[in-house]
């Protein structure tokens, strides 16, 4: 989902195909994406040099850190170009869903997931092995 409701989920045509396939499952998050579930303390922890304010619902997270930490560290991020911006992005993309989500516990998720969103993905998910 890019947007708030009542505005669809960006990939709703392509989840809807999944669906159709049998032992196939498709999610759309209450938020922006599924890096918006990640608590801002452990964001903190990650990178205490860039001042990371607590994120909203649809703040794009990994551009938005990707531009604190090169205004930061390096060349100020307006005046990169496209492809730099784009490779800085995904690297911080990847950190986060790697090294900073490692930090994650049942209470930051409690916090940053108060609608239990990604417990119930990972029970859907447990649900449909079991069924396979």
């Amino acid at each position: 989902r890019d947007g708030p409701e009542p505005a669809p989920p960006r990939y709703e045509v392509e989840a809807a195909l999944v669906m159709q396939q049998e032992n196939c499952l498709a999610f759309h998050t209450d938020v922006r994406e599924i890096e918006n579930y990640i608590h801002s303390d452990a964001i903190r922890e990650q990178w205490p040099a860039a001042n990371w304010k607590n994120h909203e619902a649809f703040t794009d997270v990994p551009d938005t850190l990707a531009k604190l930490l090169v205004d930061a560290d390096g060349p100020k991020w307006d005046e990169m170009d496209a492809k730099s911006r784009a490779k800085s992005k995904r690297g911080i993309k990847v950190k986060l869903n790697t090294i900073v989500a490692a930090r994650m516990t049942p209470q930051r998720l409690d916090e940053s997931d108060p609608n239990g969103v990604i417990r119930g993905f990972l029970r859907a998910i447990g649900a449909q092995l079991k069924n396979s």
